[in-house]
């Protein structure tokens, strides 16, 4: 699967439940908690890699719930593999067009912090699974032979830097 800003955490809330994110309005995290223990909703059981690409999102809050699962998370039997495509200097995810307003528009650090991609990276090392994660950073792209700033959030612009063509070597032969 690849997805892209906002979609990563759509992708991230159908491999594992994030209750660390949800706030009790209105009984939503009372209600989701029942129907995660009722395992109503399942979460995938087959081998998943997953490509991030300029997530949209937090992190470590995301993350922390990745062994939140309908069935049983083991470091053996660990079936999911995530790359995260990192980006310091896309303005979308600093928020660069929000002026004061920008602490009101969600959080984007996945997407653009290195201190929450270590973080992520502290994650899946303390629960064993370290292979499972890796991230390619796109915050710079090489012009006439000279590095410029990839600042672009759209996917195009990603996908056309060589970046991308390791992603997906990753994601389809790792």
């Amino acid at each position: 699967m690849i997805s892209h800003s906002l979609g990563a955490n759509l992708i991230c809330e159908t491999l594992f439940n994030q209750d660390c994110k949800l706030t009790d309005v209105d009984g939503v995290k009372t209600e989701l908690n029942f129907e995660y223990k009722r395992k109503f909703y399942k979460t995938p059981t087959q081998n998943i890699t997953v490509a991030l690409v300029a997530p949209a999102m937090p992190g470590e809050c995301t993350f922390i719930d990745y062994t939140f699962r309908t069935t049983p998370f083991t470091k053996e039997t660990d079936n999911y593999k995530v790359i995260i495509g990192f980006n310091s200097n896309d303005f979308a995810l600093k928020k660069v067009f929000g002026g004061g307003f920008a602490s009101h528009l969600s959080s984007t650090t996945l997407g653009q912090s290195l201190i929450e991609l270590n973080n992520i990276a502290k994650i899946f090392a303390d629960l064993e699974v370290p292979q499972n994660f890796s991230s390619i950073d796109f915050s710079t792209i090489e012009v006439n032979g000279k590095k410029e700033k990839q600042s672009k959030h759209d996917l195009i612009n990603y996908m056309n830097t060589p970046q991308y063509d390791e992603l997906l070597k990753q994601l389809f032969t790792d």
